[in-house]
């Protein structure tokens, strides 16, 4: 259990970090492509009051900030429980095979919970 609570912290960190890097460079290429584009445009297209100053502000603050988190972030929790999910069957298999083909035939019913639950919580 202790090297199996090790191998967890370590994989998590690991996983945060790497996801975190290409989160953060997915949102300094989105943010400077738009950058580039809005100055690029046409300097009427500055004069409608849905383009003002503080507004385009706000997409470059706010909007790329969630485009961040829906990527990165739901993808590393995504493949934090695939890999949490393959390494208990695995285990399973090694120490009880009969009992992980019981935890494998339970699996979708698992999985579907877990989604109603989210929608529940969202």
């Amino acid at each position: 259990m202790f090297i199996s609570a090790i191998s967890a912290f370590l994989f998590t960190f690991i996983s945060k970090v790497a996801f975190g890097i290409v989160g953060e460079n997915i949102t300094i290429n989105v943010r400077s492509d738009l950058y580039s584009s809005i100055i690029k445009k046409h300097i009427g297209w500055h004069d409608d009051s849905t383009n003002a100053p503080g507004i385009l502000s706000a997409v470059l603050a706010s909007d790329v900030q969630l485009l961040n988190g829906a990527s990165t972030e739901a993808l590393a929790v995504m493949s934090e429980a695939f890999f949490a999910i393959v390494a208990g069957v695995v285990i399973g298999f090694i120490f009880s095979w009969r009992m992980a083909l019981v935890a494998f035939a339970l699996t979708p019913f698992m999985v579907m919970g877990g989604s109603i639950a989210a929608k529940i919580d969202k």
